[in-house]
């Protein structure tokens, strides 16, 4: 790894913390623009997360996306009064309760798509195509680089 020291510390806008914690409120409000209340971001993730598989536990859920249990329980809560998401008992373990999500849920994602997508490029549009591309990379090497210290490392790393 590689120390900092190109970077001036005192200046705000060198700071990565400052810029990351910046760019996460712009992300949420392109997202938000996109979605106004309909959606979280966390619940979009939760919803993309359990199309890709076929149903998860909650514990699985809160690795596949670094969430807390706590906060992804509401949002699965919320999820499950729209009608998009449901638990069914596990085949392996009948006590054991699977997150599904159900056909209105992934119709939902399907009629979503392009705004989710249009709403990713926003936020990236100020870059040139081959920058964004390489941005993107770096994120992932920041988080593997960087997951272990978080409360709710991510067990799946995708790149």
């Amino acid at each position: 790894m590689s120390e900092l020291t190109e970077i001036n510390t005192d200046n705000i806008w060198e700071r990565p913390g400052f810029l990351i914690r910046r760019l996460n409120q712009i992300h949420h409000a392109l997202f938000y623009e996109a979605f106004a209340s309909e959606v979280t971001p966390l619940q979009y993730g939760i919803l993309t997360a359990l199309r890709d598989e076929n149903g998860q536990d909650q514990t699985s859920l809160c690795e596949a996306l670094g969430s807390d249990r706590t906060t992804l329980s509401g949002s699965i809560e919320q999820l499950s009064k729209k009608g998009w998401l449901k638990y069914e008992p596990s085949r392996q373990d009948r006590r054991r309760k699977i997150v599904v999500i159900t056909l209105k849920g992934k119709r939902f994602l399907q009629a979503s798509q392009q705004k989710m997508h249009e709403a990713q490029l926003k936020i990236l549009a100020p870059l040139p195509p081959e920058q964004q591309v390489i941005f993107i990379s770096m994120m992932k090497t920041l988080i593997e680089g960087n997951d272990h210290h978080v409360s709710v490392p991510l067990k799946y790393l995708k790149s």
